[in-house]
């Protein structure tokens, strides 16, 4: 009976599951086999589109080559700006203190598109406030940010230390921090260590578990919720050159209506995810320690 009742209150969890995670996970797993553009009913074609993914000259290749480079390098500025400010939060006592810690977590709370089209506005070749002030110091041939190829697909990246995980980090981080026992770093300066030194062999492996749980949680969000940067500012543009895989999911499902295949890259997203965080938590016996 008790446990009856304990069912009983979790089933809305359990049913919000199946219907809106388990079974789309599902479902898009068995729509990858198949061949469908919604009006019809979908025709089974074994792992043909993901043969097509994978063919040798197919534009796949461009957009997980983008996904890879921004992945990597979103990930690391984010996790490293992050924990930056809270090390600086951390420091002296500083006046103010407060007053900075509100404006990093500004992004957490922030709209994405709404910052997206901020940035969109301050990037603009004509318009934009950046090219005005570039221009103001005697530059004649101002960049146009979001066109030339060598510099949007940094631009994209650098951003992403606005977006809302990036902020969430920036708490995490600066609970972490302040959890560091203080005799540690007495002791250091007693013998001799500078403040280097004393981040690198006592707050680095004192925060490894907290670092970690950032990087993947990181990496994760940076894959999956890509879209919500990209797809205002740049829409993969130019080109295919800021074409992530999940803004590609959507131009094949919703654009060209090609539901099958669509699905066989968000197949594929879910794997590379897997992977990649199953990989963190394996090398993380190197570097991670969960005791002082």
């Amino acid at each position: 009976m008790k446990g009856g009742k304990a069912y009983f209150f979790v089933s809305p969890w359990i049913l919000g599951f199946v219907l809106f995670t388990g079974g789309p996970i599902l479902a898009t797993i068995a729509l990858s086999f198949t061949k469908w553009d919604l009006i019809g009913l979908p025709a089974w074609i074994g792992i043909g589109n993901y043969t097509r993914l994978f063919r040798q000259g197919s534009e796949f290749w461009i957009v997980l080559k983008f996904t890879a480079f921004y992945t990597v390098f979103s990930v690391s500025f984010s996790v490293g700006w992050a924990l930056f400010e809270a090390v600086l939060l951390n420091g002296k006592k500083i006046r103010g203190v407060n007053l900075f810690s509100f404006f990093y977590f500004i992004p957490a709370v922030v709209p994405m598109v709404a910052l997206t089209f901020a940035f969109q506005l301050i990037l603009h070749k004509e318009l934009g406030i950046l090219n005005y002030f570039l221009s103001f110091l005697g530059l004649r041939e101002t960049p146009n940010w979001l066109v030339e190829p060598s510099v949007v697909v940094w631009i994209v990246v650098i951003l992403n230390i606005y977006t809302f995980y990036a902020g969430q980090m920036i708490l995490i981080f600066d609970s972490a921090l302040k959890e560091v026992p203080r005799e540690l770093y007495e002791a250091a300066e007693i013998d001799g260590a500078g403040r280097f030194i004393q981040f690198l062999r006592i707050t680095l492996p004192a925060i490894s578990p907290i670092l970690l749980f950032n990087m993947v949680t990181a990496t994760i969000s940076s894959l999956s919720t890509s879209f919500t940067l990209l797809y205002p500012l740049t829409a993969g543009g130019p080109g295919k050159v800021t074409q992530a895989i999940s803004l590609d999911i959507y131009h094949n499902a919703f654009k060209t209506f090609r539901v099958g295949y669509a699905c066989a890259e968000s197949v594929i997203l879910f794997g590379i995810a897997a992977l990649v965080s199953f990989l963190m938590f394996v090398t993380s016996k190197k570097w991670v320690y969960y005791e002082v």
